[in-house]
């Protein structure tokens, strides 16, 4: 009996093992997996920045007359306050905001027509419109305040803001066309004059979107989540991905855009690479900055808060943390000494022993949208 005792608790305690390291591997699983999802997402955004756009309206000379503020194909800012739980316990954690403009509602730009004023006609014989197929459609391209892109025959470009939409299918006549209304007329000087605007009627219009990536309480765009968990009490952080669209100049969050891209982030961060060649003529001298470089805020600044250098970025460096659900007793907690050490732990609860696992991934993704236009 004693002989069995023994054997019994020996087979408990492994079995006890086992299901303990089963249940680890389920969870990093899972946190990978989130890892994964999450990094496809910034990669298709990130390689799309400034796709029917443009780098830097600021510098662009195809871009006439110039928008106020800005339009800029990436801009990167630190976020404040920092979102991070128990910041003074998770330290050198500094999470970014990272806002992407670019065609990202479609993959067409569109004819137009004819322009009168502030009203823009679309031509709907041509391939792209087999696409529209419902107004549902057309007002999924071009809603209310999203940015848009006309560009001339001659390649000038310049920006307004839809206003309404009127649709029409392919079966209408070709003089009842559907059309985009801005919010402001566009500028035309009809091929008479030396000034800005479409050097005809006749161009393209592309629909343009401002998507932004942060690290987000969930109780700020969901105020019921996870009530009463510890992880909502301590403050569980998603990476979100929600639609910018300006109203009166300013930068305001459609409201029901928010897309959870990783559950339990913790960390994300932002590296570039910049042509630091003096001219167009010259040979490219591309250059390297790290993660949260300061050069990284100081040239990729909202246009809202300065002159930017986003025309000059070739390529894009990005990291993202993401922790365990709940915090594990057993695995132990030591706070990091430098910021150079990796993100392993991170600490959900003071009142809790013990840390949340945490996995980290990085990525790069070359900008072929903004390096194509050579802009220095």
């Amino acid at each position: 009996m004693g002989l069995t005792g023994v054997v019994a608790m020996g087979l408990y305690t492994l079995s006890r093992v086992a299901a303990q390291t089963f249940q680890q591997q389920q969870r990093v699983s899972e946190i990978q997996l989130r890892l994964r999802s999450a990094m496809e997402s910034l990669r298709s955004d990130i390689a799309r920045a400034g796709f029917h756009g443009t780098p830097n309206s600021a510098t662009d000379v195809q871009v006439c007359p110039r928008p106020i503020p800005a339009i800029q194909a990436v801009s990167v800012e630190r976020d404040l306050p920092n979102p991070t739980t128990l910041a003074p316990e998770n330290r050198f954690i500094e999470p970014v905001r990272l806002q992407l403009m670019g065609n990202l509602a479609s993959t067409d730009e569109y004819k137009i027509g004819a322009v009168v004023l502030n009203r823009v006609r679309l031509q709907h014989r041509w391939d792209e419109w087999e696409r529209v197929r419902s107004a549902q459609d057309m007002e999924r391209i071009f809603p209310a305040g999203r940015l848009v892109r006309i560009r001339g025959l001659d390649g000038s470009m310049q920006f307004g803001t839809v206003a309404s939409t009127d649709y029409r299918d392919a079966r209408q006549p070709i003089t009842n066309m559907p059309s985009v209304d801005l919010a402001q007329p566009v500028t035309i000087n009809n091929g008479t004059t030396s000034g800005c605007g479409l050097n005809s009627s006749i161009g393209w219009l592309a629909p343009i979107s401002i998507v932004e990536y942060r690290i987000m309480n969930s109780a700020a765009f969901a105020p019921n989540a996870n009530v009463g968990s510890p992880q909502f009490v301590d403050g569980k952080t998603d990476l979100v991905r929600r639609e910018l669209r300006r109203v009166a100049g300013a930068l305001q969050p459609v409201g029901g855009s928010e897309v959870v891209v990783a559950e339990y982030a913790v960390d994300f961060a932002i590296g570039a690479v910049f042509d630091e060649g003096a001219a167009a003529a010259n040979e490219p001298r591309t250059v390297r900055y790290g993660y949260n470089d300061p050069v990284v805020f100081q040239r990729l600044i909202p246009p809202t808060m300065g002159a930017s250098q986003a025309h000059r970025l070739r390529a894009l460096t990005f990291r993202l943390s993401v922790r365990d659900r709940t915090q594990d007793a057993e695995f132990g907690w030591t706070q990091r000494a430098a910021a150079t050490d990796p993100l392993t732990r991170f600490r959900v609860s003071g009142l809790l022993a013990g840390s949340a696992r945490v996995r980290t991934a990085a990525g790069e993704v070359s900008l072929v949208n903004i390096s194509s236009r050579n802009l220095r």
